[in-house]
């Protein structure tokens, strides 16, 4: 986990060992995966913003080298009593479009699914399927514009 800068605060300094162990192992893990300490300013406008997260929330951003721009860095809130509560996916710093609306809907479907103990690890597994999906879904429409049935 690398720091994000911008001041103190709501990055990865308060996590649990736990944590960053898996947080690192995430890293390892997930190829292309690059997590980073977020910002106070930015987790404290992502926890007003989600209404879910306590305000003691540490935030994480995620970023995917498979992933466009569009799609980085997906801000992850992690609460004080993780793995029992839930991280929050937050979309707010992503540039809003149909592809990324579609992911996150794939995204909040998983996150609705998923039970204790939570997984940092799975939430980022599943947005880079998301991602892929929508991406490989994106390239079969746009690719077979303009092409002509053999018959």
């Amino acid at each position: 986990l690398t720091s994000g800068g911008g001041g103190g605060g709501g990055g990865g300094g308060g996590l649990a060992p736990a944590v960053l162990e898996e947080l690192q192992d995430i890293t390892v893990g997930i190829k292309g995966c690059r997590l980073v300490a977020a910002d106070a300013p930015a987790v404290a406008q992502a926890i007003r913003a989600s209404g879910k997260a306590p305000a003691d929330a540490m935030g994480v951003q995620c970023f995917l080298d498979e992933a466009g721009s569009e799609f980085s860095p997906l801000l992850i809130l992690i609460p004080p009593d993780y793995p029992s509560a839930p991280p929050v996916a937050c979309f707010q710093m992503l540039t809003y479009n149909k592809m990324v609306k579609e992911a996150q809907g794939f995204l909040k479907i998983s996150l609705e699914m998923m039970t204790a103990p939570y997984s940092i690890g799975r939430l980022i597994k599943d947005w880079s399927s998301a991602i892929t999906s929508v991406l490989a879904r994106n390239t079969l429409t746009n690719g077979m514009n303009g092409l002509v049935p053999v018959s």
